[in-house]
């Protein structure tokens, strides 16, 4: 049994402690009878010695024997006058006994020496020999005062002493230190009392029983619980009905822990039952049980303590049922809900949909500990979130602090997240300790809005290209991009409406009975409805759901109620004004613990009316797209194809012209002819080139594993013309395996691998190849000793027809970069340059590494 279930005071110590003060007690008094005995023998003595000295004149021998006795005897012994109550004679053990002398006990009498209260026992005595003369003596206890005030307890032993003719003379009296035994006999009288109170004021129910087992005692709080007492043996226990709390099973007598106890000697600790008192009340309690031994290790009883958990019992089922339905609400609600502690700098509470996006258990987040953040937040996106969490930090009390950013999941995919996050716990001291976070989903957004921003620049960069290249088609390519813009105009205005909507609307809890009726709405009813949640609350869902829908909604109902599965499912509401809205509801059952009945079901619903329309405005945009690509990329292609004809007619006339007549044009004519060649083949490459780069998204193959060793070798073996007359060195480290299109790849390493040789200095080229792993990617660089690029043209010498030098410097259209450009992103990758002039040049571009790019 613990401290706390047996009270202030160890019973077993207790009685302990009562037996050895009884032992002491009868040791005590057995010591007292026999110096009583002896002292009665030295009175008899003194006696005969008095009369034969008075009547004889006793010898000088039984004289000498008289004082030898009165001055040697160990204990205290006085003569008394009876007439004065002087001391007449006193021994020197009486005189230390007191710390008083011979000659100043002689100025006292014995009732001086007297605590006043015990004085009149010996007038009692002399009063009772007045009436009985035959009462010679009488035995006390006696407080005598000491010299220095302290109050000594005796044994006194009173004898009179008669002279011949039987007048009393004297009293002579024995005075043995009691202090001890008394003292002893106290303790346990206060041993006594203090047990006793502590089993009157224990709240703890204690009974004791003795070695047969009835119960012979039982105090106050233990009467209590059980509503009075019975004093019963063991095989009448079953008068104190009791159940088994797991089975329900009745307790028979043998299987009350105090008849265990009786019967095994062993002690029984904290054993939990239901009982039902004497008045009929049911009630839990908790059991213990000891044997008590005496000094000598046989049992010679028992003691029973009972503890009342009735209303802790209650309270702690009322408990779980909260925590339940906390739990339950957390799970139901479409979004991951958390609780992160900034003193431990962990996740220690994430629901069930932190598995269904990220992949992660919440038992494996918090296993991550510290580390799962910052290696599953973006780099990019980390210092945002850090710079949020300070700020959060020092927020008030219910300050919401919002964070967009994006996270990868357990597979290695990022999905973008929005959090609102506020303040959920503090330190003693006020500081932020806990934080409370509602994270959402809005992949599939930021998805739309890239795709969006995408076709869009690739849209102008093609109207752009178009207009510039193909001027008679121009009035009807400003009217495709003016709907174009319109039609974009349109999509972000709406986008920007779905995203105000999406981040500051609040969902509607509510609860229902197993038949639809409401029995709690949330106050976002009203923002979200236009209805006081009181006006929902006690009526059927139904009477507000789209008549169209309510089969549907009846189906699903149905089936949470038989599978027991949460479900999802859209339908509309009639708002209070009477417009439907559409909302996307996750509802569960809520089953009892014991029967299993759904007793209620739990749903989190969410107003989707913008997601709706926007879904299927944007469906309708991207398939304007498409076509409008389409069109656009015959178009490109038809009319590169017409422009390619008469310039192929130009230089072949051109060249025939030439031979025909040499001798018939004269110098100037002949160079004007050469620029006409010269026009014509610069036109017809640029067409090339402009066709090539407008297929790189259109044209590619689908995705492979693609080597790019070999990628690389092939390269080399396609340039190893200029390779050979430059004297280039091309070397590669590290290069992976990669996802992605092998002969766009291709044409990556190849355009890189010429620019390097093209743009080279007065050393031979040397061109290094490397790659790299960084966090699930592929960082490759492409290094030169060439004349490098001033870093303010980093960008633009991946813009179309952008040069940095001449033609008769360097030949070229100027397309190649734009082209790998094109090639990286469409592998969802970017490409960038860092160089100096004179120092060469070092072009980084990084694909995917992980698995095949879903375009």
């Amino acid at each position: 049994m613990t401290n706390q279930n047996r009270g202030p005071m160890d019973f077993e110590a207790g009685d302990r402690l009562t037996q050895s003060l009884q032992e002491q007690l009868a040791l005590a008094q057995r010591r007292c009878e026999a110096v009583e005995l002896a002292l009665e023998q030295m009175q008899a003595e003194l006696t005969n010695a008095q009369t034969r000295q008075e009547t004889a004149a006793a010898s000088p021998k039984s004289a000498e024997l008289y004082q030898n006795i009165f001055e040697n005897a160990p204990i205290g012994m006085v003569l008394i006058s009876l007439e004065t109550q002087a001391f007449v004679e006193v021994n020197p053990t009486f005189c230390n006994l007191l710390g008083y002398s011979d000659s100043e006990l002689a100025t006292l009498t014995f009732g001086e020496i007297t605590v006043p209260d015990n004085r009149e026992k010996e007038g009692e005595f002399l009063l009772q020999r007045d009436e009985r003369p035959e009462i010679f003596s009488y035995q006390t206890e006696q407080r005598l005062i000491r010299k220095n005030g302290e109050i000594l307890w005796v044994h006194l032993c009173v004898s009179v002493l008669e002279d011949s003719q039987g007048n009393p003379l004297y009293l002579l009296g024995t005075i043995q230190d009691d202090s001890d035994r008394l003292r002893t006999q106290c303790a346990l009288q206060e041993s006594q009392e203090r047990l006793a109170n502590v089993l009157d004021t224990l709240p703890l129910g204690v009974w004791i029983t003795d070695a047969e087992g009835t119960i012979i005692q039982g105090n106050p709080a233990g009467q209590k619980i059980w509503g009075g007492v019975r004093y019963v043996g063991m095989d009448s226990y079953h008068e104190y009905k009791g159940w088994w709390p797991d089975t329900g099973e009745q307790l028979s007598s043998e299987e009350w822990a105090l008849s265990r106890t009786l019967r095994t000697g062993e002690s029984i600790l904290n054993e939990e039952i239901d009982i039902e008192d004497f008045n009929g009340k049911r009630k839990t309690i908790l059991n213990s049980t000891m044997p008590l031994r005496n000094q000598s290790g046989v049992m010679v009883g028992a003691i029973f303590v009972n503890q009342d958990i009735t209303q802790q019992r209650l309270v702690e089922n009322a408990l779980w049922e909260n925590q339940r339905l906390i739990q339950q609400i957390a799970e139901a609600t479409p979004t991951i809900l958390y609780v992160y502690d900034l003193v431990e700098n962990r996740n220690i509470y994430s629901n069930q949909h932190l598995n269904e996006i990220l992949g992660y258990l919440p038992q494996e987040v918090q296993k991550m500990g510290p580390n799962f953040l910052p290696n599953s937040i973006h780099p990019e996106d980390w210092p945002r979130v850090v710079d949020n969490r300070l700020k959060l930090m020092s927020s008030k009390d219910e300050e919401i602090i919002e964070t967009e950013y994006r996270m990868r999941d357990a597979q290695g995919e990022w999905h973008w997240l929005v959090s609102r996050d506020t303040i959920f716990a503090r330190t003693q001291e006020g500081a932020a300790k806990q934080i409370l976070g509602m994270g959402l989903d809005i992949s599939l957004r930021k998805r739309a809005e890239a795709e969006l921003a995408e076709y869009r620049q690739q849209l102008e960069a093609l109207v752009q290209r178009r207009t510039a290249e193909l001027q008679n088609t121009n009035q009807q390519l400003e009217r495709e991009i003016a709907d174009r813009i319109r039609a974009e105009l349109q999509l972000r205005e709406s986008e920007t409406r779905y995203r105000l909507l999406a981040e500051n609307a609040t969902d509607m809890i509510t609860t229902h009975t197993p038949s639809g009726v409401y029995q709690y709405v949330s106050p976002s009813c009203f923002t979200l409805l236009g209805y006081h949640y009181t006006e929902l609350i006690g009526h059927l869902a139904y009477e507000w759901i789209h008549p169209d829908d309510i089969p549907k909604v009846e189906n699903s109902h149905r089936a949470v109620l038989e599978a027991l599965m949460p479900f999802q499912i859209v339908y509309r509401i009639r708002h209070k004004d009477g417009h439907y809205i559409w909302f996307e509801t996750n509802a569960q059952a809520i089953c009892h613990q014991e029967t299993g009945e759904v007793v209620k079901i739990q749903a989190a619903s969410r107003d989707i009316s913008d997601r709706q329309r926007i879904e299927k405005e944007l469906a309708q945009h991207t398939a304007d797209l498409a076509h409008s690509n389409a069109d656009l990329e015959q178009f490109a292609y038809i009319a590169s194809h017409d422009l390619q004809e008469p310039l192929r007619m130009v230089a072949s006339y051109t060249q025939l012209l030439a031979r025909r007549y040499p001798d018939k044009l004269d110098a100037q004519g002949d160079k004007y002819m050469a620029y006409i060649l010269d026009g014509a083949t610069r036109m017809q490459q640029l067409i090339n080139d402009l066709l090539q780069y407008s297929r790189v998204g259109t044209h590619g193959k689908s995705f492979d594993v693609v080597d790019c060793h070999e990628i690389m070798r092939q390269a080399i073996s396609n340039l190893k013309l200029a390779i050979r007359q430059s004297e280039a060195r091309i070397t590669g480290q590290n290069l992976p395996k990669v996802f992605g299109d092998k002969t766009q790849l291709l044409q990556l390493f190849q355009n890189l691998i010429a620019n390097a040789i093209k743009y080279r200095g007065l050393p031979p080229p040397e061109v290094q190849i490397e790659a790299r792993d960084i966090e699930g990617e592929w960082l490759f660089s492409v290094k030169d000793n060439g004349i490098g690029i001033d870093p303010k043209y980093g960008d633009r010498i991946f813009q179309i027809f952008q040069r940095l030098h001449t033609r008769e410097e360097y030949p070229g259209t100027g397309i190649g970069l734009a082209i790998c450009k094109r090639i990286v992103e469409r592998h969802r990758g970017h490409i960038w340059v860092e160089s100096e002039p004179d120092r060469g040049a070092i072009f980084y571009f990084i694909l995917a590494n992980s698995s095949p790019i879903e375009e």
